[in-house]
């Protein structure tokens, strides 16, 4: 006959587990339910359960660490990289800086240079007396009909030939390098080497309009001629003069002795020729002759040639008048 109480006892004691303790008090038994196993075996798998999360996260925190340490390295290079570029770029916009600074300077330098040049060139023009009116009406001129006597008319009464018997140029005209004030200045003549005493000549026909002793300043002792048309012939750093304000000279006199007064280096002659405001290169007038007339006057357009001819033309013509007058009186007695 089935026994149900002693069925259910036999289920009941086979849901049961014994543990048995062993410590320093003895042994010991500990009885474990069903649900109690049931717990036990549950609170097992939960930390088993969280055990592998925490190691599937820890693993996932470890490769997330090692891929930052990566990132973190390739962005320590690239700031490197960065650095480097920006120390680059500072350097090239230092060099650009530098280089646009030079070329401003270049650029004011240049801008002062071509200023001053052009200050240098209307200060030249000045000084020469540059205009274009004398190339329009010089080049208008018929030199062929000018005769032999006016043509000896004019180089009586205009600065050519030289002022001594040799000529060695020392320093020549234009602009230069003063030899006393070391700067850039314009030379208005002629500087001669010749030994002190050497006799300086009158180069045309004139009055003496200017004698002045200055042995210590300047041109030192000058001499100026005034000649025909406007024309006058200066001498410098003279040693003695040998004529006064107001007496006529000829061509070719002995006017004074060379010298080294003034503001001068060493013995020799300054020479210059004026045409009225003008300072003329007195080079093209000493080598002025008869042979080279027309081809001398063509090269100077600042003097008003064709006003000198028309002078020297009505000068021959009135003289010519009275010497036919006078011829008639005679021939009348």
């Amino acid at each position: 006959m089935f026994n149900k109480k002693a069925f259910e006892k036999r289920e009941k004691d086979r849901n049961k587990h014994i543990i048995t303790i062993h410590d320093k008090n003895g042994i010991r038994q500990v009885t474990v339910g069903y649900f109690a196993k049931r717990l036990f075996l549950l609170v097992i798998s939960i930390i088993i359960i969280i055990i592998f999360i925490s190691f599937l996260y820890t693993k996932y925190l470890e490769d997330s660490f090692i891929e930052l340490q990566s990132i973190h390295k390739n962005t320590e290079i690239e700031i490197t990289k960065l650095k480097l570029q920006q120390k680059n770029i500072i350097k090239y916009n230092n060099e650009l800086k530098s280089i646009i600074i030079t070329k401003e300077k270049q650029k004011n330098n240049l801008q002062n240079t071509i200023s001053s040049l052009g200050e240098e060139l209307e200060n030249t023009k000045n000084i020469l007396g540059i205009n274009d009116d004398g190339f329009k009406i010089n080049s208008k001129i018929d030199y062929s009909k000018l005769s032999i006597s006016e043509k000896e008319v004019i180089m009586h009464n205009i600065p050519n030939g030289k002022p001594v018997s040799i000529i060695k140029r020392s320093s020549g005209f234009g602009w230069r390098i003063h030899p006393i004030l070391h700067r850039r200045v314009f030379h208005r003549g002629l500087d001669i080497s010749v030994s002190i005493g050497t006799k300086v000549m009158a180069t045309a026909n004139g009055i003496i309009e200017k004698v002045r002793y200055n042995k210590h300043k300047g041109y030192g002792n000058l001499l100026i001629i005034k000649h025909s048309y406007g024309f006058r012939s200066a001498y410098a750093h003279l040693n003695s003069i040998d004529v006064k304000v107001g007496d006529y000279v000829l061509k070719g006199q002995v006017v004074a002795r060379s010298g080294n007064t003034g503001r001068s280096t060493g013995p020799h002659l300054h020479y210059e020729v004026r045409y009225l405001d003008k300072i003329l290169n007195p080079n093209l007038f000493i080598k002025w002759n008869l042979n080279n007339f027309t081809n001398t006057i063509k090269k100077e357009n600042r003097v008003q040639w064709h006003s000198v001819i028309k002078a020297t033309k009505t000068t021959i013509h009135t003289v010519q008048q009275a010497l036919l007058l006078q011829e008639r009186k005679l021939k009348e007695r």
